[in-house]
């Protein structure tokens, strides 16, 4: 999985160009702490999807949906039901 997931990445066309392309309601959740994509990152993202709503997650990594499932789970579905 992890072979394939690298290759795909290496192949895929880039994901910064494709962000705003997005045209449906979008929430990013970040962990401030993350060292995949790390935190400084977020506002690029953000600021190229129209629209976008941003949670940052405080302490959390780059899986905050494990490392505080509560938080995670009150701003999806607060993200959900508007």
């Amino acid at each position: 999985a992890i072979m394939s997931t690298l290759l795909g990445l290496k192949n895929a066309e880039n994901l910064l160009d494709r962000l705003p392309k997005i045209s449906i309601p979008t929430l990013v959740v970040w962990g401030n702490y993350d060292s995949v994509i790390p935190f400084r990152y977020a506002k690029i993202f953000v600021s190229s999807i129209k629209g976008c709503q941003f949670i940052e997650m405080d302490g959390c990594g780059h899986t905050p949906f494990a490392e505080d499932p509560q938080k995670f789970s009150e701003a999806v579905i607060e993200f959900l039901n508007n």
